[in-house]
């Protein structure tokens, strides 16, 4: 099979080709899913910030500036989390049955979705500015140089938040007797 550069991808779904939106939709429906459930807590507001991506990328007609479509789609499915959090401020509930495993052996799927339920809320309990980086970078994918070009703060800067939100997610989940847990 044959791998199709994803705003070439992007270029036939806009000219109606279904199974270029199926694809594109498939490379990268779970890493924004799991973004989103990260800054959301809810299952259900990930994937309408994940419907919200792709629907403002089948209307807005995006260039890619030497950009890529993974980075593009991450910054609006970030932006469209957030306004669901704002939206479902109150109802924000991490004790939903439905998560997004793909395990399937029950007896690691329950651990696996406990781990994840342990990871979200000490995720969630970081502060905004350390929560948002490590999000972007470790389930939004985006590099460094990108998350400080969409947060407009230095390069320096994001390294040391992401440096000290990953210790105290460490630190937690080792605390909570999870093991050494987080992302490197």
């Amino acid at each position: 099979m044959i791998d199709i550069p994803d705003w070439d991808l992007y270029k036939q779904a806009i000219r109606g080709n279904h199974l270029a939106w199926e694809q594109l939709s498939q490379r990268h429906r779970d890493r924004l899913l799991r973004m989103a459930w990260f800054l959301t807590g809810s299952v259900e507001a990930a994937r309408d910030a994940v419907q919200v991506a792709f629907m403002e990328l089948a209307q807005k007609h995006p260039r890619h500036h030497n950009g890529s479509l993974s980075g593009y789609l991450t910054v609006i499915t970030r932006n469209a989390a957030l306004k669901e959090i704002q939206r479902k401020k109150n109802t924000v509930s991490l004790d939903e049955t439905e998560l997004l495993s793909t395990e399937d052996n029950p007896l690691s799927r329950v651990v696996a979705d406990e781990r994840d339920r342990a990871i979200v809320k000490t995720i969630q309990s970081l502060d905004t500015i350390h929560r948002d980086i490590m999000v972007m970078r470790f389930y939004g994918d985006m590099s460094y140089e990108d998350i400080a070009e969409e947060l407009m703060i230095p390069l320096g800067t994001v390294k040391s938040r992401l440096f000290h939100a990953v210790q105290k997610v460490r630190t937690s989940m080792l605390e909570a007797g999870y093991g050494d847990n987080t992302p490197e």
